[in-house]
């Protein structure tokens, strides 16, 4: 690699792609034209062409690769790359698809793989290619060649994490074939809880197949129960594996915020399997680590009724109770603004177990959120608690803005 090669790079991390860094790139792509220096053209052409379509500046594409056509009809692996990435990023599925098969012959019957070399300066890339014609197969309902690429790309060490998510954002609203085949590669791929924690915050539990769940759980389980850790049981309980959880969660050590979190969420498992007493005695041993976490308190109050516990009745209960209530919704919102629906629908079920003690869990679906609410306003409304209507309209503008509830039908 040159010496005017090398400055050209540390001008493109100073400065980034500019006028300046484009004319020193065109005279050394003039000057390397008809040489064999590979090393030098094919990167400084490829920083022009990607540099290029970062700027949506078609036209300057479309010029730099006729002027330098000679070169890509001798290397036909380049030809193809250069017109799937161009064709991809004009959304021409199916031309994009033909070139992506083209590039996988050429560079295999010219074992084009092994002879160039990976460098984050626009050197061609042929995961990015196999991802390019994955998706391209996706959008186009071609499940069998997606396949093809799926298996090219997961095995291969340049595919990292952030391109699994960058996919996924991608074809999460397309057929669930495509999704349930993709999520169990990648899962096989990255096994590791922060991101299959990562994946939930793109496609929630709640959408996963029952199988997807019970494959994940048996691919996670074995090195979650060898090594537990507060993210393998937030994942249990993510999959509803409670008993597990149950187990997992009570053995997290470490500092005093991770054991906090880990018993609230212990206790949440116990209440899910019915062992309210296991879950009352977690939450005493969480309120002496922490005796102001109100969420602890707020699960207390809620399970006392369960394990035989109930407040004598005093003049002081109703304003007991409707600040109690307006604490919890309150939590709800907050879990809803830090992105853990999860954990504000679980607060949220209970709470309206506590107002109408005549439900129970089987009757709680998600689907009736608009009126579950509406039954809790007309109970604040007769009680007069006005402090939990207010609560009450925050969560519902909240969960409007994460389009749980659609509040202009509330």
């Amino acid at each position: 690699m040159t010496k005017k090669l090398n400055a050209i790079l540390r001008s493109l991390h100073k400065n980034g792609f500019n006028n300046d860094l484009i004319q020193q790139a065109k005279a050394v792509l003039e000057s390397h034209a008809t040489s064999n220096q590979e090393q030098i053209f094919r990167p400084i052409f490829y920083l022009l062409f990607f540099g290029y379509l970062d700027e949506d500046r078609l036209a300057d594409v479309d010029q730099l690769v006729q002027q330098y056509r000679p070169w890509l009809d001798i290397n036909p692996a380049d030809w193809a790359y250069v017109q799937l990435v161009v064709e991809y990023y004009r959304q021409n599925w199916l031309t994009a698809l033909h070139f992506a098969d083209q590039f996988c012959k050429h560079s295999q019957a010219e074992d084009y793989l092994s002879q160039i070399q990976t460098n984050p300066f626009g050197q061609i890339y042929p995961c990015d290619a196999w991802i390019k014609g994955y998706l391209a197969a996706v959008f186009l309902r071609k499940p069998r060649k997606a396949i093809d690429f799926l298996e090219r790309f997961s095995e291969d060490p340049a595919f990292h994490q952030e391109s699994a998510l960058r996919i996924l954002k991608e074809i999460k609203d397309l057929s669930y074939l495509f999704v349930s085949l993709y999520l169990r590669k990648i899962w096989q791929r990255f096994s590791n809880e922060h991101f299959v924690l990562q994946i939930f915050k793109i496609i929630p539990v709640d959408q996963l197949h029952q199988h997807e769940k019970e494959f994940l759980a048996e691919l996670l389980l074995p090195n979650i129960q060898e090594k537990p850790t507060l993210e393998g049981g937030k994942i249990l309980l993510h999959l509803e594996r409670y008993k597990e959880a149950s187990e997992i969660l009570p053995q997290i050590r470490g500092h005093h915020s991770i054991i906090a979190e880990a018993k609230f969420l212990a206790a949440q498992a116990f209440l899910e399997i019915g062992q309210f007493e296991k879950a009352k005695i977690v939450l005493e041993e969480l309120q002496q680590i922490d005796p102001t976490h109100t969420e602890a308190h707020i699960l207390m109050e809620i399970l006392n009724p369960m394990v035989g516990e109930v407040q004598e009745v005093s003049s002081k209960l109703h304003e007991e109770e409707e600040e109690l209530l307006a604490s919890a919704i309150y939590a709800c919102i907050r879990y809803l603004q830090s992105n853990q629906e999860e954990l504000a629908i679980f607060l949220f079920k209970n709470i309206l177990f506590t107002m109408e003690p005549q439900m129970n869990e089987s009757a709680f679906n998600m689907d009736k959120l608009k009126t579950y609410i509406e039954m809790m306003e007309r109970r604040a409304n007769k009680s007069s608690f006005s402090k939990l209507l207010k609560q009450l309209q925050l969560l519902k503008n909240a969960l409007h803005e994460k389009h749980i509830i659609d509040l202009h039908h509330l």
